[in-house]
């Protein structure tokens, strides 16, 4: 496996990560502030 692909893959594992925090968070967020 080439570093290029590696990297790619990398990338673009973060950048997933990042989608589904910034699309999970405020939902985490109104439960606490809805539960208390």
């Amino acid at each position: 496996m080439e570093i290029t692909q590696l990297a790619t893959a990398l990338v673009t594992l973060i950048g997933v990560v990042v989608v589904a925090l910034v699309a999970v968070v405020p939902h985490v967020m109104d439960l606490e502030q809805g539960a208390h």
